[in-house]
């Protein structure tokens, strides 16, 4: 009873201070009996959210899928969550704002002593709160609506020291974190096998997540990726969720029957699965190296074996590394005594909320991650994080839209 009761706590809690600033601008706004109508209303739908969380979460009971139910109530929780809390920050600096107010009338510095008393709430402050809140719960319903199929292409050019020559201008399609489970059809997701075909790669690149947890819910896509036929081929490696830690097996054994389902669905699908292993990758008599190592993450699965992946490879080559969880590069692959000249992750989603621009990105996966989306560089040696192609928990991306990321690589001047 842990989960629903933390749901019921942290939506009162937050109801009770968003409440403070709608009702100031109901009250500045509205005549009384319109206000005690919209008090109502506030409180029932706080009510109607806690009722449909409680029955969602009964709903999933003892299954591996979510329901209807609750996936209505839990994206609605997060949407209207997210909305209070930046409302939140609104309220929080008018409040700082009364109290040293209030403080500085109680020391009579202002001509006389006061008892100590926080002044009214001021409307500019829940004005403007407000009409964030309208705006942040807007985001949401485009993020869940649209947004989540919405896939953008990002360029990346990548300039290589010591690429061989018949390699410069590859180019390689990147995809991470397919989360097939979260698909409730084919059509969504084959407006982005549309794109990556139309992009004509030399190359197509997974970065793990293919599914939530069961193996089977890859099957019905296996055909359409089979259809994606870049001239030199598919690889991919896997993640945290390709493992089946998140939910409960019947038998001893039966994770790891899922998991060689898993890996045979993708080779049916036409990709080569790297196990901590490589292989070269041969144009116009030119070589470079394609590794791939199984999830090595900071704070999850680590049965990535980087130096068996690149044991055998020349020295000098050009590698590019297929790994999961960026923090892998952070902890162990930009360090290490052979150089990989690329390395590409994914996992975070970027949340599948945040903000980016130009100037300036922000996600509350910064948190966790110091980098978690786009290029790194550090001693000519890089990182790209996917923001993923799929969605889990939340079924939208708001301000996050999901990737395929197209790279060229050139040789260094």
């Amino acid at each position: 009873m842990v989960f629903p009761l933390f749901f019921i706590a942290i939506t009162l809690i937050s109801d009770l201070y968003t409440w403070q600033g709608i009702r100031t601008v109901s009250g500045f706004f509205l005549p009384d009996a319109a206000h005690r109508w919209l008090k109502i209303s506030y409180w029932s739908f706080t009510v109607i959210m806690l009722l449909g969380l409680f029955a969602g979460y009964l709903s999933i009971a003892g299954k591996e899928t979510y329901t209807l139910l609750f996936r209505v109530f839990v994206n609605a929780f997060f949407a209207y969550l997210a909305a209070k809390m930046f409302f939140g920050v609104f309220l929080l600096a008018e409040d700082l704002y009364r109290l040293v107010l209030a403080s500085f009338r109680a020391t009579g510095l202002f001509g006389g002593y006061h008892s100590f008393a926080l002044p009214a709430r001021h409307i500019a402050f829940s004005m403007s709160g407000f009409v964030v809140f309208v705006m942040i719960i807007g985001l949401f319903v485009h993020g869940i609506f649209y947004n989540r199929h919405n896939y953008k292409v990002h360029r990346v050019s990548l300039s290589i020291e010591n690429l061989p020559p018949a390699f410069d201008g590859f180019r390689m399609v990147q995809i991470s974190d397919f989360h097939a489970g979260s698909f409730h059809g084919l059509r969504e997701a084959r407006k982005g096998f549309g794109i990556i075909k139309s992009l004509d790669a030399d190359l197509l690149v997974f970065t793990g997540d293919m599914v939530n947890n069961r193996a089977a819910e890859m099957e019905k896509f296996v055909d359409d990726f089979r259809s994606i036929q870049p001239p030199m081929g598919k690889f991919s490696i896997l993640g945290n969720h390709d493992y089946g830690d998140y939910i409960p097996w019947k038998y001893a054994g039966e994770e790891a029957v899922n998991r060689s389902r898993l890996i045979e669905l993708e080779q049916q699908a036409g990709f080569g699965v790297l196990i901590n292993a490589h292989v070269p990758l041969v144009r116009n008599g030119d070589t470079i190296y394609l590794a791939g190592v199984e999830n090595w993450g900071n704070n999850f699965v680590r049965k990535g074996d980087l130096r068996k992946a690149l044991e055998g490879i020349p020295v000098g080559e050009t590698i590019i590394l297929l790994s999961h969880d960026p923090s892998h590069w952070d902890k162990e692959v930009k360090s290490y005594h052979t150089p990989v000249a690329l390395t590409l992750s994914g996992h975070t989603h970027g949340f599948q909320f945040g903000f980016e621009t130009p100037w300036f990105k922000w996600s509350p996966v910064a948190l966790m991650y110091r980098e978690w989306s786009g290029l790194s560089e550090e001693n000519g040696l890089y990182r790209y994080i996917n923001r993923g192609f799929g969605f889990i928990g939340l079924e939208g991306r708001v301000g996050i839209r999901p990737e395929i990321t197209l790279i060229e690589l050139k040789r260094a001047k």
